[in-house]
C-alpha cells in the first residue's frame, strides 16, 4: 500500500490536494452542464418557432447563431467565474476520501487546511466526517463541505481518466469524483470496480 492511502477500522482514507490551474476536471463539468442548458434552451426555442408563418433554413439559422454566440458568452463566463475563486481558493483545495465496503465519501475541507496538515491529523478528519468527533473535529465538520457520497450498489457507470487522476462513479442521483494519485491509482480503481460489479466500465 502506498504511504498516500491509509487504513483503518476497514476503510481506506486519503488526501488529494485538487490544483485548480492544473486540472481542468471541473471546468469541464460545469461547461458540460450550462452547454446542456444552453442546448435545451435552444431546442425549445427552435421546436416553438417551427409552428410560425415563414420559418425555413435562414430563421434556423439565425436562431442558432443567436443561441451558439450566447453558449460562447456563457462558457466565456464560467470560466471567469471558475478561475476568480480558484483565485479566491488559492488556486487548490483538500479533499478527504474515505472508502470501505460500502461506498465512498467524498470531503472538500475548509480551504484554511493544508495537505500536510490533514495528513497530520488524519484520524481527527476522519473521526469528524464518520460521527467521532471531538471537540476539535466537531469544529472541523462545520466547516467541511461533504460533495457526494456513492454507495457501490447503487453505481450505474464508472469512468477512468488516469491522466487527470479521476475516476467518476455516477449513480442515478449522484455525480461523484475520485481524485487520486497516479501512484495510487491502479489500486483504487481495482477496488471500485471489484466492488461495482454491476457497473458499466469506461
Amino acid at each position: 500500500m502506498k504511504s498516500n492511502i491509509m487504513q483503518q477500522d476497514d476503510a481506506y482514507h486519503w488526501v488529494y490536494e485538487f490544483n485548480l490551474f492544473t486540472n481542468p476536471t471541473i471546468l469541464f463539468v460545469l461547461w458540460k452542464i450550462f452547454g446542456a442548458i444552453c442546448f435545451g434552451i435552444w431546442l425549445f426555442v427552435t421546436l416553438i418557432s417551427m409552428n410560425d408563418s415563414g420559418y425555413g433554413w435562414s430563421k434556423f439559422l439565425e436562431i442558432s447563431k443567436v443561441f451558439a454566440l450566447f453558449l460562447l458568452g456563457m462558457m466565456t463566463f464560467v470560466a471567469l467565474g471558475y478561475y476568480l475563486y480558484a483565485i479566491f481558493l488559492g488556486g487548490k483545495y483538500c479533499v478527504l476520501f474515505i472508502m470501505n465496503e460500502r461506498g465512498i465519501l467524498h470531503a472538500q475541507l475548509p480551504r484554511q487546511y493544508q495537505k500536510a496538515q490533514v495528513i497530520a491529523n488524519l484520524t481527527m478528519f476522519v473521526g469528524a466526517l464518520t460521527g467521532k468527533a471531538g471537540t476539535m473535529g466537531a469544529g472541523i465538520l462545520a466547516g467541511t463541505k461533504v460533495s457526494s457520497y456513492s454507495q457501490w450498489s447503487a453505481v450505474k457507470s464508472v469512468i477512468g481518466l488516469p491522466r487527470r487522476r479521476v475516476i467518476k462513479v455516477n449513480s442515478l442521483l449522484e455525480k461523484n469524483q475520485i481524485y487520486v494519485e497516479a501512484e495510487d491509482y491502479p489500486f483504487v480503481w481495482q477496488y471500485i470496480l471489484e466492488h461495482c460489479p454491476n457497473a458499466r466500465i469506461r
